[in-house]
């Protein structure tokens, strides 16, 4: 359990990461015409260079199902 301090610096850091996560994936589609989880495939794709991956593999490195990929 959660102190109340402890309870209120988790609350503020969910705050600001989804603050962060909205700007940064705003400016990413401005300049790109990409999304963050597009540019992320794109990343990991490109990172597993000519031998490919698995979609399954694809799917776990994004933090997604198979079937949400």
């Amino acid at each position: 359990k959660l102190t109340l301090t402890e309870q209120q610096a988790w609350r503020g850091f969910l705050r600001v990461h989804d603050q962060l996560w909205k700007r940064l994936n705003k400016e990413m589609q401005a300049d790109s015409d990409l999304n963050l989880p597009e540019y992320e495939l794109l990343l990991a794709l490109e990172e597993a260079g000519d031998a490919g991956l698995r979609m399954t593999e694809l799917a776990h490195r994004l933090a997604y199902t198979a079937g949400g990929l």
